[in-house]
């Protein structure tokens, strides 16, 4: 797991300081090893025991990562002789092209955050749940991690997917913060997924910025993935527990 990956798992932005990383660890580590200790669930204990693995497997890298006084950027992390970056299967282009990294709006007073803001959930037939913290800003999901694209959601073994698939943003504005879904397309401003990104089982690519609501469930190749929002009444076991029992959103048939 490299650096990206590891601040997305946590659902903490690119530019994470090495204290407020220690403190999302101890606080995960504590919150995944209490579902293990009292959850009547066997998934869920099998689920945060997993979750435990890629806790320790993170504060080892850690070590590496908080050498010096600031944590490498990812740009600093490629090495010195690329001067190409992959971006879709056939597709390279500059490492110094401009890319869009974030649509966020103004930024989230402390006072009003909620760590994670939300979380995605993998609730498709064939796959085990796998829960994705969010983050504030733009969080990119596709099928290997862009170097330049943080945070990233990497989905596995689903060949519909495009490396750069869609995102999820989570926008404040007026004391309120909202999520909302693109397309690959409207994140780099250049071709859409090859598959489309759908919503709530409707067979008609999303062509623009929507707005989610929770519950919804957004469809990325043939992989479904159901937006839940944090709160003050509801733990992330309990929101599992709802999403694994739930009724599956049909699924959109891909070519």
């Amino acid at each position: 797991m490299n650096r990206s990956e590891a601040l997305a798992f946590l659902g903490l932005q690119d530019d994470a300081t090495n204290e407020s990383i220690r403190q999302r660890l101890a606080e995960c580590q504590s919150q995944f090893e209490k579902i293990v200790e009292e959850s009547k669930s066997d998934f869920l204990r099998r689920v945060n025991t997993s979750k435990l693995q890629e806790i320790s497997q993170i504060r080892r890298s850690f070590m590496e990562w908080s050498s010096g006084e600031t944590l490498l950027k990812p740009s600093e992390m490629i090495e010195s002789d690329s001067s190409l970056i992959l971006a879709e299967e056939d597709e390279i282009i500059p490492i110094d092209q401009t890319i869009i990294l974030s649509y966020s709006s103004n930024p989230v007073p402390v006072e009003y955050k909620v760590s994670p803001p939300g979380w995605l959930l993998i609730h498709t037939e064939d796959k085990p749940m796998t829960v994705f913290a969010l983050a504030y800003g733009e969080n990119y999901i596709g099928r290997k991690a862009h170097p330049s694209l943080s945070p990233f959601i990497v989905i596995e073994e689903d060949n519909y997917l495009s490396r750069v698939h869609a995102g999820v943003s989570i926008e404040y504005d007026q004391d309120i913060y909202s999520f909302f879904l693109r397309d690959a397309e409207m994140i780099k401003e250049e071709r859409p997924s090859k598959n489309g990104t759908y919503l709530n089982g409707v067979n008609t690519r999303i062509r623009e910025k929507l707005i989610l609501k929770d519950g919804d469930t957004v469809q990325v190749g043939m992989t479904k993935l159901v937006i839940r929002m944090n709160g003050v009444d509801k733990s992330i076991e309990k929101i599992m527990e709802e999403v694994l029992i739930s009724d599956h959103v049909a699924t959109i048939k891909l070519e």
